[in-house]
């Protein structure tokens, strides 16, 4: 075992620990549904508190709007502070940010995203009853993270065993899971069923998927469920020839739509499968030479610093041999292509 495997593998150790502790603190005898119930709750009194100073909620509320047309330049990055369907978000508050009508924006349920940048921007001291309200949807919050990390984990083992991506750790696809975790508890909305669990999971598994496939190249979401899928096949099935894993992906697309599941995209031929693969591959930027191994920017950056020192050597010389050139000697030479 590798000393970064050593150090991982700590790593998930203390993690485990942690989650344990965690659940043992908040054994209280509420069940998820509850808990779900008063986050939300809590976040519309926030919101009824907060707005009793309508002044400056005003001024903070023109701020983040400022924050997401101008800074971020993308109206739909105000989407994760709202707890809103993304229908609503599209046709009300979308509408809304564009056109700074903030008496709108102060009726839509807000989550804690939104209640923090409320917190952190107050001028002054914060309201009481506010301030209160915001410590208690924080721990509701970190109660409903800490209670459901069990599934985050148990989700990112299941996609590592199916990932073939070397350059990502267990530990990696924990953190992603968590993150997707922490966005499904903000943005679920409605009374709570058992669809809060599958919202959560389709947020970990969506953010894996998209971290994963990380290139240089911008993939559309449905290319990127193509190379989650063949990656499947490839981990599970032992499929490794091309035209195999192309009929394979092809035939889930069949099966997609006879069990009336959701179709995100067409089928695809060779070719256009060939080339997106190649598009997502992986390859190490070293080499070796001579024993000896070295990265390919380590290589242009001595090859760059060579050439520059060779050009600025030769203008140097050029500029010291011009004085002693005839008029008709320094035509010639620049005829000949040479800058003196």
């Amino acid at each position: 075992m590798s000393a970064n495997e050593k150090v991982s593998e700590s790593l998930y150790h203390c993690l485990i620990k942690d989650v344990n502790s965690a659940l043992n603190k908040n054994k209280d005898g509420t069940e998820q549904s509850e808990q779900v119930e008063t986050l939300i709750e809590l976040e519309k009194k926030f919101r009824e508190s907060i707005w009793k100073f309508p002044k400056q909620c005003r001024e903070i509320y023109k701020k983040f709007i400022l924050l997401v047309l101008i800074q971020n330049g993308n109206v739909l990055s105000a989407r994760p502070y709202f707890r809103e369907r993304s229908d609503v978000f599209n046709s009300k508050i979308s509408p809304a940010i564009k056109n700074g009508d903030i008496e709108s924006l102060k009726t839509f349920h807000i989550n804690f995203l939104l209640i923090k940048y409320l917190r952190d921007n107050w001028k002054g001291a914060f309201p009481e009853k506010s301030l209160k309200l915001y410590k208690k949807t924080e721990d509701a919050r970190n109660k409903l993270i800490e209670n459901n990390m069990p599934l985050a984990i148990n989700r990112a083992k299941l996609f590592y065993r199916k990932s073939r991506e070397a350059h990502l750790s267990l530990n990696d696809f924990i953190g992603m899971a968590a993150d997707g975790l922490i966005s499904g508890i903000d943005k679920y909305v409605g009374a709570y069923s058992k669809v809060f669990r599958s919202v959560c999971i389709g947020r970990m598994t969506g953010n894996m998927i998209e971290e994963n496939n990380q290139s240089l190249i911008h993939f559309y979401p449905s290319d990127k469920m193509v190379l989650y899928r063949a990656k499947q096949f490839q981990s599970r099935n032992k499929i490794e020839d091309q035209k195999e894993l192309l009929n394979a992906i092809n035939g889930s697309l069949d099966d997609d739509k006879k069990e009336g599941r959701k179709i995100y995209r067409k089928k695809m031929d060779e070719k256009e499968f060939t080339n997106l693969m190649a598009a997502s591959s992986i390859f190490s930027t070293t080499m070796e030479e001579d024993g000896k191994t070295y990265n390919s920017y380590d290589t242009m950056t001595a090859e760059t610093d060579f050439s520059f020192e060779n050009k600025h050597a030769l203008s140097v010389m050029l500029k010291c041999a011009r004085s002693s050139l005839s008029v008709v000697e320094i035509k010639i030479l620049k005829l000949k292509g040479i800058k003196i």
